[in-house]
């Protein structure tokens, strides 16, 4: 399957894909957006600048493993331009 890509902005906002969402519906999101796939095999990139507050990160991740997405990486931008 594709990876799914979340991004958390520097205000805390958090967008799956261009799609917002929110800590309180990031589960429920997520197992839309798979659909019937087994969420302990997608691919998930969280990814925010680095103003992100790193609890932003964690509650993300928590959330998504709550949920049974168990693949998660973070990515950054990249700094070099």
């Amino acid at each position: 399957p594709k990876p799914i890509y979340i991004s958390i902005q520097r205000g805390g906002d958090v967008f799956i894909g261009d799609k917002p969402t929110s800590i309180g519906t990031l589960g429920d999101d997520m197992k839309t957006q798979v659909g019937r796939r087994d969420p302990s095999k997608e691919r998930i990139f969280i990814r925010g600048d680095k103003g992100t507050r790193y609890g932003s990160f964690m509650e993300v991740m928590n959330a998504l493993q709550d949920n049974g997405f168990y693949s998660v990486a973070l990515i950054g931008t990249d700094t070099n331009t």
